[in-house]
């Protein structure tokens, strides 16, 4: 079975720039980040070389970026619902990598290939589709079907052949067997570093879901709803499924019933977040 990763970092979707605060899921301070002073400075830096400086401050029991946080934003030009990844580096430092739209790394270093990001949703997939956008920029110039090794923080490591289709890149060979031995659940996010020709780095962040787990839902104006989960009681495809609260969700929020819309699941926070209808402009290029 997966195990939740050892190094102190989270995800979080960034929401609005109008805000001059950033808040830490408060489930990731309480396990990582033991600070007890009201206000403290932290450096934020990038891959690129990019270090800027902000102040933490307690807000009752939550903990937030606050003063410097909207020049980082505004420097690194992050726009809304980017994905942040912060990674605690050292006690007084977060490395911070910005995924865009496209879940491709916006920024990276010099001989670097940009990391990308998958949500895994589907247990039973053979394949996983590479994002698009990434591979216009990696196989530029070589050709994309070949084997590679995956590696995980945990140190399993698995070949997987890459195939081009024709309608896309993806992991196919290898891919079914490492998604059962991994005990991958639904809703799981995969962060993926191409190391070199032959080598990913596969970092899993675990959804924490489950029958009978209560969980939020945020719409686009950051309403907060209360949802139940239940597994869904079939033998061919066992998933899970919302038993309470969904219904007011899509009339409250004109959800067009028979059409498929994206959550971001933050599993730090147990928390969905409303990203739209895949059909839309911007999210159809993800599937």
């Amino acid at each position: 079975m997966a195990s939740a990763i050892t190094i102190p970092s989270f995800l979080v979707v960034f929401r609005s720039i109008s805000y001059s605060y950033q808040q830490l899921p408060k489930n990731w301070v309480c396990s990582h980040f033991k600070m007890y002073t009201p206000t403290k400075l932290m450096f934020i830096k990038t891959s690129n070389g990019y270090q800027g400086q902000v102040e933490i401050k307690w807000d009752a029991d939550q903990l937030f970026f606050s003063t410097g946080w909207g020049q980082v934003v505004r420097d690194l030009n992050i726009q809304p619902l980017d994905i942040l990844r912060f990674t605690l580096i050292h006690d007084n430092m977060f490395d911070l990598t910005v995924f865009d739209n496209d879940l491709i790394e916006k920024a990276k270093s010099e001989n670097k290939h940009p990391m990308f990001i998958r949500w895994f949703i589907d247990i039973y997939e053979k394949e996983l589709v590479l994002p698009m956008k990434w591979c216009e920029v990696r196989y530029v110039d070589d050709d994309p079907n070949h084997a590679v090794y995956i590696k995980t923080k945990s140190g399993y490591r698995k070949v997987v052949e890459i195939v081009d289709d024709g309608a896309g890149i993806t992991f196919t060979k290898g891919w079914s067997k490492l998604v059962k031995r991994l005990d991958l659940h639904p809703f799981t996010i995969l962060l993926f570093n191409s190391v070199d020709d032959q080598n990913f780095e596969m970092v899993v962040y675990l959804p924490g879901l489950g029958s009978g787990k209560r969980v939020s839902c945020f719409n686009f104006n950051s309403k907060k709803y209360k949802w139940r989960l239940k597994k869904e009681k079939s033998k061919m495809k066992p998933n899970l499924c919302v038993s309470y609260g969904f219904k007011r969700f899509r009339k409250e929020n004109r959800l067009t019933p028979g059409r498929k819309y994206l959550f971001n699941y933050c599993y730090e926070e147990r928390s969905f977040y409303l990203f739209g209808d895949v059909n839309s402009r911007h999210l159809r290029h993800l599937f």
